[in-house]
């Protein structure tokens, strides 16, 4: 009975002087948050009304456009027309930093390798404004073919018809401006 005791006492020792107050400071932990490596292109991001590039206004009839980027490198895209009918799109994207900066942003260069609803790859370029609030992208790529794609080096507004003609000029901006939602 006496070891027993001994050993109830010795274990009751150990466990108060393990349990001491912690030797951490008053100063509150800030919890790390993950970096977007994106530039914070990942989110939903809303374009209506004019903040749809004119080239799909005109062509597509496009009213509005929800577009999520997710940090495993995947996008969806709904795509509404004036009817309000729906196209869904999406795929995998890649994406390049630039040492290039506008509207309070680093200038991205995409690939978005589109699975549905059809097969293709589009190129181009993006900058997250983090800086305005809502936090806003402008985003303009161009599907291989369909003419050329910008560049960090050419800038938003640049893409050119298959001719060579910049649309910009002609009042069909290919640039897509969103709103993070």
């Amino acid at each position: 009975m006496k070891r027993f005791l001994a050993l109830l006492t010795l274990c009751t020792l150990i466990a108060v002087t393990g349990c001491k107050k912690d030797d951490s400071t008053d100063t509150p932990v800030t919890p790390v948050t993950p970096t977007d490596e994106t530039g914070g292109l990942v989110g939903t991001w809303v374009s209506a009304g004019a903040n749809v590039a004119p080239l799909l206004r005109t062509y597509f009839k496009t009213d509005s456009v929800i577009a999520t980027f997710t940090s495993d490198l995947k996008y969806t895209v709904l795509q509404y027309d004036s009817g309000k009918a729906v196209q869904t799109l999406g795929g995998t994207f890649a994406y390049t930093k630039s040492t290039k900066d506008t509207l309070n942003g680093t200038i991205y260069s995409i690939v978005a390798s589109q699975a549905t609803p059809t097969t293709l790859i589009a190129r181009g370029i993006y900058v997250a404004d983090k800086v305005a609030a809502p936090n806003k992208l402008y985003y303009e790529v161009v599907a291989d073919g369909a003419g050329t794609a910008p560049t960090p080096a050419t800038g938003l507004a640049s893409t050119k018809s298959t001719t060579g003609l910049n649309l910009a000029l002609y009042g069909l901006s290919n640039v897509q401006k969103y709103v993070k939602r």
